[in-house]
């Protein structure tokens, strides 16, 4: 049986382009948790101001139980770790971004100011990193900044089959480091 990873994190971080990466180069199942929910009908409503679907959290984690072969997944999403039980997943890496390049990256992508920010800020203030460790636990998650490459990922996700030894998870505090750089107002005005 293979291992069942989560690649989560901020709009933003690289969870797409490193899932889909990682799939390929170790024979894993790519699947993208948004494009489930959108395709099966998994959300209440669209929120106009935010841009984006709310999900039906509890049809998505019936509906993935039932639907997904679990062995050998690379599940990527920024809700993924709230929609997947915790037994069903052997790890989840939540990718970390330093704040000034997630907002460069964001305002590149065509994201407004305001949703720029709203996603900065949740970087920032670790809420995709908190929840995950809520939800599944310190043993299944780990915090892997991604500002200088993806060669932890790859890594990690080696370890878990078995090529290796893992690697550490990172202590990140972006807010350590705007404060520091006096940019608080900048983020948060």
């Amino acid at each position: 049986m293979y291992p069942n990873i989560i690649i989560t994190g901020t709009p933003g971080v690289g969870k797409t382009w490193i899932s889909m990466r990682l799939a390929k180069l170790f024979g894993l199942k790519y699947v993208s948790i948004n494009n489930i929910i959108l395709s099966a009908g998994l959300y209440v409503s669209y929120d106009e101001p935010r841009g984006s679907f709310v999900v039906d959290i509890d049809n998505a984690r019936r509906y993935l139980v039932k639907n997904l072969d679990w062995d050998g997944l690379v599940l990527d999403g920024h809700i993924t770790h709230l929609v997947v039980f915790p037994d069903y997943i052997d790890k989840c890496l939540v990718l970390r971004l330093n704040p000034y390049i997630l907002y460069d990256r964001l305002l590149e992508r065509g994201y407004s100011v305001d949703k720029v920010l709203e996603n900065v800020q949740a970087e920032i203030l670790d809420v995709i990193y908190a929840e995950a460790l809520d939800r599944l636990g310190s043993e299944k998650v780990l915090s892997v900044d991604v500002s200088n490459g993806y060669g932890k990922v790859y890594g990690i996700v080696a370890s878990l089959l078995g090529k290796g030894s893992p690697p550490e998870g990172d202590q990140v505090n972006w807010l350590d480091l705007v404060v520091e750089k006096g940019d608080l107002s900048r983020f948060f005005p």
